[in-house]
């Protein structure tokens, strides 16, 4: 099966209420192990298993034209008309289409014909390099807090360095307690000099349930709960929360790579 909507929850139980443990973003494959009534459960790309509803998926996938991977925040998708809009993609999302001018066309899951900005898209196999990722990382400023999320509609803070790092190549387990098993340690401590010195521009950091990226000069960009989305935070200021973080600190490790 796979994924018919923008962006799909992964629930813990088959129930619209159930805690969001997962989001699986338009095209990726799932693999669905048992079926209850409007639910599906399976595993998805990541490895993560839980429910999704049944009505999230389809059969048969799309795969006209190029791979296409979705490069801005959000790539808005018009019908034939190009008036009427009728959805969004989100960032590092994965769409077969051909190009047709300025424009890249794919179908949607009800058969129509979409339009999206080929200015928007990038082709899958384009070359990144990851001196670019605090770039990119920037651009999430602001992007709201969502426990489970992995788009630019919200992320937790897991799901940021997963999507951040699979867009370069490097592909993360979903939550934080898996990503810190994997990669070379760098530093386990808190001190504002090791700090400052050790970490290169895309190291973790590890805190006890939460995880963030590391820029330059004691600046880690994060999706945090507490400020309510993705910020940058100074781990080498004054503040209480700074002072927090440091104590905190669990290891660093560089993943790049793994």
């Amino acid at each position: 099966m796979y994924v018919a909507k923008n962006v799909a929850n992964l629930r813990a139980n088959p129930d619209p209420h159930s805690e969001r443990i997962n989001q699986v973003l338009f095209n990726a494959k799932c693999k669905v192990d048992k079926e209850e009534e409007e639910w599906l459960f399976c595993q998805v790309p990541d490895g993560t298993k839980g429910w999704m509803r049944k009505y999230y998926t389809t059969e048969e996938q799309y795969r006209v034209g190029r791979l296409w991977r979705v490069r801005s925040l959000y790539a808005p998708a018009y019908d034939s008309t190009c008036h009427q809009l009728v959805t969004k993609f989100t960032f590092n999302t994965r769409i077969y289409g051909d190009q047709i001018e300025n424009s890249v066309v794919t179908e949607w899951s009800d058969g129509r014909k979409l339009r999206l900005k080929e200015s928007d898209l990038e082709p899958e196999d384009t070359e990144k390099d990851f001196a670019n990722l605090g770039d990119l990382a920037k651009k999430f400023i602001g992007i709201p807090y969502l426990w489970g999320g992995i788009s630019s509609f919200g992320l937790d803070c897991s799901g940021f360095t997963q999507t951040l790092f699979d867009y370069f190549g490097t592909s993360l387990p979903r939550n934080s307690g898996q990503q810190k098993k994997v990669g070379q340690k760098v530093t386990v401590s808190g001190d504002r000099s090791v700090l400052k010195e050790k970490p290169s521009l895309g190291d973790l950091l590890f805190f006890p349930g939460h995880v963030g990226i590391y820029l330059q000069d004691g600046l880690m960009i994060h999706s945090c709960s507490r400020e309510n989305g993705v910020v940058i935070t100074d781990l080498l200021d004054d503040s209480s929360y700074s002072e927090y973080l440091r104590g905190e600190l669990t290891v660093v490790k560089r993943v790049m790579g793994a």
